[in-house]
Order: structure tokens, then C-alpha cells, then sequence
């Protein structure tokens, strides 16, 4: 090998051994890995409950509102495994206008208890249970039932007057169950 050819093969070892290597990646860390969803703004905890987690998100403050007039803070905040289609202040906000500020009123209280217990399952229901189980009824606080099945991906909700209400952010774990944002209000017959 000619000289020049060793001294050019010599330079490029040479500057191969001070370019710098690339740092390896951070390893996660528990409180990083995975990530909390963010819900409203707001990281959502797996150690709160779904009251407190409910609370926190600047989406949910009349569904919160509405659960605590109608006696399942309790519920929502207790230990018992909930899951809860939580509908956001968009979702109320598009009701017939005064139709929240009616059932807030506390002689509408049995009504109020019908719509909140609508949104909410004696048991943890996940994504995936849903694709498991395909079109299924689930029973309710209420007494009632709401019907869920995937279409297109995403989960459907269908309420007991046959509307249909989109899950826009699912499986949002809490020390008691876990939240499915919806963005409509699910409605009994009343």
C-alpha cells in the first residue's frame, strides 16, 4: 500500500476516534414510563380516584358538578371499581338550552341521578374488553344500560333513546376504575 493511502487511512481512524458516539437513550424512569394521559389539560393519575382525577380536568367541572348534586361523589370517589363515560362541559353545554340548570334544581334530583347514573358501569370496562366482547349491553347505576361496540376503530356508545355518542379518549386509569371521555351527554328516557 502506498504511503499516502496509509496516512489518509490513518487520519480517517484518526478522526473517527474523536467524533463524539451517540449518548445512549435515557432510561425511563417509573414516574415517566408510560406516560399519564392528559385529560383536560390536566394529567390524569392512576393514584387518584375517578372523582378527583374528574375534578382535575378543566373539561369535566359540570359533570363533576352534576355527580356531586346527584349523591355519587360517594361512588366516584370511593373504592369500588367504576367505569365512567364522562361526557365534557362541551357536551352539557350542547343540550337544549336550560336543560342543565333544570336538573341541577335540587327537586330534580331523581331526574339528575338517572342522567349521571347513565354514565356510570358497577365495574371497570377497558378498550379492549369492548373489541373483545363486540356489540354488548352494560348495566348502569341507573339501572339502565348502554350499549358499546367499536366502529371504525373508536368506541360507540348508544344511550336508551338509540343515541349515538363517540368515546373521544379511552382508558384513563384511577385508583377506582377507569374514565371514557365522551363528547356527548347520554340521556334516559326520563
Amino acid at each position: 500500500m502506498s504511503s499516502w493511502r496509509v496516512v489518509a487511512l490513518a487520519g480517517l481512524v484518526a478522526t473517527a476516534a474523536c467524533v463524539p458516539k451517540p449518548a445512549p437513550p435515557p432510561s425511563p424512569s417509573p414516574a415517566t414510563t408510560p406516560a399519564n394521559p392528559v385529560v383536560g389539560g390536566v394529567e390524569m393519575l392512576p393514584t387518584r380516584t375517578l372523582l378527583a382525577n374528574l375534578a382535575a380536568s378543566r373539561e369535566h367541572g359540570r359533570f363533576v358538578a352534576a355527580a356531586r348534586a346527584a349523591g355519587l361523589d360517594g361512588a366516584l370517589g370511593g373504592t369500588a371499581a367504576h367505569t365512567v363515560f364522562a361526557p365534557t362541559d362541551a357536551a352539557f353545554a350542547a343540550l337544549p338550552n336550560g336543560t342543565l340548570d333544570a336538573l341541577m334544581n335540587p327537586r330534580s334530583r331523581p331526574e339528575l341521578q338517572s342522567v349521571i347514573g347513565l354514565h356510570v358501569l358497577p365495574r371497570q370496562l377497558r378498550r379492549a374488553d369492548i373489541a373483545a366482547a363486540g356489540t354488548s349491553r352494560y348495566p348502569t347505576l341507573n339501572y339502565g344500560a348502554v350499549v358499546a361496540r367499536m366502529e371504525g376503530g373508536r368506541i360507540l356508545l348508544t344511550d336508551t333513546n338509540n343515541r349515538r355518542v363517540a368515546v373521544t379518549q379511552a382508558d384513563v386509569r384511577s385508583s377506582n376504575g377507569i374514565i371514557h371521555v365522551i363528547d356527548a351527554v347520554l340521556l334516559p328516557r326520563l
